[in-house]
């Protein structure tokens, strides 16, 4: 069975838009947590931390990240959408 035969749609430009923009986010999301890599030693040497400490930066952000999306995506389903202007 054909999907469009069976009325389901792929979204669309807005579908993809979506899509295109949820992978720049978390683009940019996991690209801070993993620039913090430049700033170990001034980190390091500035907080008097170690270098498992301060890998749990990316780590419980990731995390946050992911706990983030598993509870606020059925926030979102039940809620929808804020409305724009």
């Amino acid at each position: 069975m054909d999907i469009a035969s069976a009325g389901q749609r792929d979204g669309g430009l807005a579908g993809w838009l979506t899509v295109l923009g949820h992978f720049i986010t978390y683009f940019i999301i996991f690209g801070v947590a993993r620039v913090l890599s430049l700033f170990v030693i001034p980190f390091q040497s500035y907080f008097s931390i170690s270098l498992t400490t301060f890998s749990l930066i990316p780590a419980v952000a990731a995390i946050g990240l992911i706990f983030g999306a598993l509870f606020g995506g059925p926030v979102i389903e039940k809620y929808g959408p804020r409305n724009r202007v």
